[in-house]
């Protein structure tokens, strides 16, 4: 009885091993795949800092974070700081004003404004 029961467990354990080796590569993502989306999620992040980074030093950004008693250079200093969502939510918003900067019924400096004190806010709870 015990010499059944280890040959089972043998085989059982060699078909196993036998079926793994034949799982289709479709369920694994390869080196190269890896590779290649963290390369475009740099990609991304490079240039949704630059996109921010843009809109913190144009004479509109900088003024209206003046205007709330940021200091632009901080904000620059942080925008690093900043998960890859954060930075992909505020980018959004940005290119979305300078997109359609009449969206709605606030003018080009209103929006301004509003995304100055979200980038400010951001920035401010996250480094604290």
């Amino acid at each position: 009885m015990r010499m059944s029961l280890a040959a089972i467990a043998v085989v059982a354990g060699l078909s196993a091993a036998h079926a793994a080796a034949e799982t289709p590569q479709g369920h694994l993502v390869g080196v190269e795949m890896a590779q290649a989306r963290l390369h475009e999620a740099a990609q991304q992040r490079d240039t949704n800092l630059a996109t921010l980074d843009a809109f913190v030093t144009s004479p509109d950004g900088s003024a209206a974070l003046a205007a709330l008693g940021v200091d632009a250079g901080r904000v620059r200093g942080s925008l690093a700081t900043l998960n890859d969502g954060e930075l992909q939510e505020l980018a959004s918003r940005v290119t979305a004003l300078e997109t359609d900067p009449v969206a709605g019924a606030l003018t080009r400096r209103q929006w301004m404004w509003v995304a100055a004190v979200a980038v400010a806010v951001l920035i401010i709870v996250l480094v604290s």
